[in-house]
């Protein structure tokens, strides 16, 4: 029965109750001694940088039962010392004899892992703990294809010295638990960086999927007619308010059309230019005098008079949107 194995994050991240019974579990499916071994050996490395050794002497009951009925394998004989505290002085000499033959043997074989298990034991001796932070080590491994990979351990003590965490996580590098596609994931330790911090709020998501909105980035405008827009809109709104559309002249009485032009468009010599210096301008001298009363036989007065009504005609026309009819006065008679 194909049986799937426990991954970092079961070993790392899931609370001791839970992660004894998946080591349980995993085991009456599988019978696969080896393998439970070395997750006890990695939840004890979690374990020994712990704040407060929260995970000690898991699986108690399966290791025991192991290593007393198992045919003696590789992987129990070189994890063996680390399992020491969990017999009786009585059952380790028996255990001793049974996987190396004698206590000579034992020492011998068995040196590096023994260093191992006191610096599993060793307390630090850095005074960096303060309440409210949660402490936390980020490691990088390199795996067998020269790949590298993250594993954050968290709940971490913070007074281990460098060199002893560092030789605490030197351990994973002799696990063969930890596979990506073949290809063994902890081979050498490369670094580590531990810290602590304030959690403020957290959120998972779980096996929800994403929507697009979720994933969406704004970003800021890099089209610079587009930022030109909104000051060119709030420029045109007053203009839009003081001048009015044809459409709105329209509603407009006689009287009050006409108080609008003769404001806006004054006649000749009506401006006020007692404050201005005299122009040489031919453009800004007084219109020369009409003479077409001599042909109409009309005063000067009611020449001017005409001719002012006349462009306030065409003025006001002019501002209510009228177009200019071009036909003649005998061709509109005939219409």
């Amino acid at each position: 029965m194909d049986v799937k194995k426990l991954g970092t994050r079961q070993l790392f991240l899931m609370k001791r109750e839970s992660l004894e019974k998946k080591i349980v579990t995993y085991y009456e499916q599988s019978g696969d001694a080896d393998s439970v071994i070395e997750y006890l050996v990695a939840v004890m490395v979690r374990n020994a940088l712990n704040l407060t050794g929260a995970f000690s002497f898991l699986c108690k009951d399966l290791l025991r039962d192991l290593v007393l009925t198992v045919e003696p394998t590789d992987t129990l004989r070189l994890f063996l010392p680390l399992f020491k505290e969990y017999f009786e002085s009585k059952e380790w000499e028996g255990l001793i004899k049974q996987y190396f033959g004698s206590p000579s043997e034992y020492f011998s074989q068995t040196e590096m892992i023994r260093s191992f298990k006191n610096a599993f034991e060793k307390q630090g001796g850095l005074d960096l703990y303060r309440g409210g932070l949660v402490y936390d080590i980020r490691s990088r491994f390199e795996d067998a294809a020269g790949k590298r990979h993250l594993l954050t351990i968290r709940d971490v003590d913070p007074n281990k010295e460098e060199m002893l965490v560092a030789e605490i996580l030197e351990v994973l590098t002799l696990l063969s638990i930890f596979e990506v596609d073949g290809v063994r994931k902890f081979v050498a330790l490369v670094d580590y960086k531990g810290g602590g911090h304030v959690e403020t709020t957290s959120y998972k998501v779980g096996k929800a999927k994403q929507t697009e909105e979720d994933t969406v980035v704004e970003e800021a405008p890099t089209n610079t007619k587009t930022e030109k827009q909104p000051v060119v809109a709030a420029a045109a709104e007053p203009i839009a308010a003081t001048s009015p559309s044809p459409k709105k002249a329209n509603k407009l009485s006689y009287e009050e059309a006409v108080a609008i032009v003769e404001a806006e468009y004054p006649l000749p010599g009506e401006e006020t230019f007692a404050t201005e210096r005299p122009s040489n301008n031919a453009a800004d001298l007084p219109p020369k005098p009409k003479s077409s009363y001599v042909r109409f036989d009309k005063t000067p007065e009611q020449v001017e008079e005409e001719q002012r009504q006349k462009n306030l005609k065409r003025r006001l026309d002019k501002q209510q949107g009228k177009k200019k009819d071009s036909r003649t006065k005998r061709n509109r008679k005939r219409k």
